[in-house]
């Protein structure tokens, strides 16, 4: 996957983000946030292998009772290979790359952000502005024409490249749940 984003889906049995039995995941400039799971399964990605580059794995949640628990990645071989990651919670036994940012990444809900399809965006100071990749030289984030891949220094993490442009600037802080 490159450019893309999986978020606000609910698994009521199982996965709410990504589930690949037996086989690896690849990611590239994407994002995968804010997905529920119930009890049994985890709310972000898992797969039997995970390579992930500039990608923001985050505000996933698995459901149990009344509580919410960050579930964001779990790989079956033990690790996430990859760099320039930003990745809240990993499962217990699956290891990170050394360069992976973590923390609260300051994102807004699923939206209309312009292009053919939603996005979520990051608000304004988010900790996964200018500090990604662009490993294909793709051009432009999910978004496509009008909304470079590449905006100040270095790539946004995730499918969405903020700039004060496109009217990113308005704080829309009160949507983050968890500041």
């Amino acid at each position: 996957m490159a450019n893309c984003t999986v978020a606000e889906n609910t698994g009521v049995q199982g996965q709410g983000g990504i589930w690949v039995n037996n086989a690896a995941v690849s990611l590239y400039n994407s994002t995968v946030a804010l997905n529920e799971a119930n009890e049994y399964r985890l709310a972000g990605i898992e797969a039997s292998s995970i390579h992930a580059v500039s990608s923001l794995i985050a505000s996933n949640r698995i459901i149990v009772g009344t509580t919410m628990i960050e579930s964001d990645v779990e790989s079956g071989d033990g690790q996430v290979t990859g760099s320039s990651n930003f990745i809240m919670a990993a499962a217990n036994g699956t290891m990170l790359p050394a360069d992976t940012h973590s923390g609260c990444p300051r994102l807004a809900p699923l939206l209309d952000n312009g292009g053919p399809t939603l996005t979520v965006g990051l608000l304004p100071a988010s900790p996964a502005i200018d500090i990604g990749e662009d490993p294909f030289t793709l051009g432009t984030d999910q978004r496509g024409a009008g909304f470079d891949r590449v905006v100040g220094a270095h790539a946004d993490i995730g499918a969405y490249e903020w700039s004060t442009d496109n009217g990113d600037e308005i704080n829309r802080s009160e949507f983050e749940s968890c500041e």
